[in-house]
């Protein structure tokens, strides 16, 4: 990104340059040195030219002035600091002059300033890149037709081919791939269905729910999934209700199974006593 910036700089610089030397075949005075001049002269400066500013006890930088050509006049001028520093601003007619815009300086690069002088992204020293917008759509990356594929709201909601969604910080117009997902747990996790008093619907109630509603109690319907968004850690924490309630269903099954087992098994026995007296009695 940073060479990018430079690169642009120097694209600025040489344009500038080209302009002046074409003004200067047909201007010979476009290069005369002005002279020396303190800072507080500056915004009084109105011909063509090399001007020395000197900051007392500061530094020395020089500035260019040039007439734009047409029916109205126009001035800009360009300022280069000895520490890297490098601005302009311009005028138009007898205007005031606008702001001093940054173009690049030793500690942090400036650059695309809006018409309220906003910075639209900046690089400061240390490495780290910071990009600045404003209003509610601060930063936006369209493809080559124009079409948005990336916004940031101003409240940090993200969007990826579409629009940000108000109260939601990500939203995809797609399929996402991803390798590994973690979902904070938030509210009462479903292990309470193993507390002792928890109340187990019976068989029979479920079998008679499911005839009516055709899905589980506490499951969202087909209609429901297709008309509302899905809570993807609440439609976890509900099928893992049902898993632990069938795993209960299958415990009481067990100690039922379990019981007719040890029934049969006492019946057998009382069978075989039964044969053995009857064979003893032939």
């Amino acid at each position: 990104m940073l060479q990018v910036t430079q690169k642009i700089i120097t694209c600025l610089i040489v344009g500038l340059i080209l302009s002046i030397t074409a003004k200067a075949q047909t201007d010979p005075t476009t290069f005369i040195n002005r002279g020396y001049f303190d800072s507080s002269q500056r915004d009084n400066l109105s011909s063509n030219g090399v001007y020395g500013i000197g900051y007392t006890g500061l530094h020395t930088s020089s500035m260019f002035i040039f007439n734009m050509p047409g029916t109205s006049t126009g001035s800009l001028q360009l300022e280069a600091f000895f520490w890297g520093d490098l601005k302009y601003r311009n005028k138009v007619d007898d205007k005031s002059w606008s702001t001093w815009n940054k173009i690049a300086t030793a500690n942090v690069d400036l650059w695309n300033l809006d018409a309220n002088r906003n910075q639209r992204y900046y690089f400061a020293a240390g490495g780290t890149t910071y990009i600045q917008g404003y209003g509610n759509k601060p930063f936006q990356v369209m493809n080559s037709v124009g079409a948005s594929i990336l916004t940031i709201g101003a409240n940090a909601e993200m969007s990826i081919g579409t629009q940000p969604v108000a109260g939601y910080k990500l939203a995809v117009a797609g399929a996402i791939l991803a390798e590994k997902i973690k979902v904070k747990a938030a509210g009462n996790w479903p292990d309470y269905v193993f507390e002792t008093g928890y109340e187990l619907p019976t068989l029979q109630q479920l079998e008679a729910f499911i005839k009516i509603n055709k899905h589980l109690p506490g499951v969202p319907s087909a209609t429901d999934m297709k008309n509302a968004d899905v809570d993807v850690l609440e439609l976890n924490a509900t099928l893992l209700k049902k898993v632990e309630e069938l795993t209960l269903y299958l415990l009481q099954q067990q100690k039922e199974i379990g019981a007719i087992r040890e029934e049969n098994v006492s019946l057998r026995q009382e069978l075989e006593k039964i044969k053995i007296s009857l064979n003893k009695g032939r």
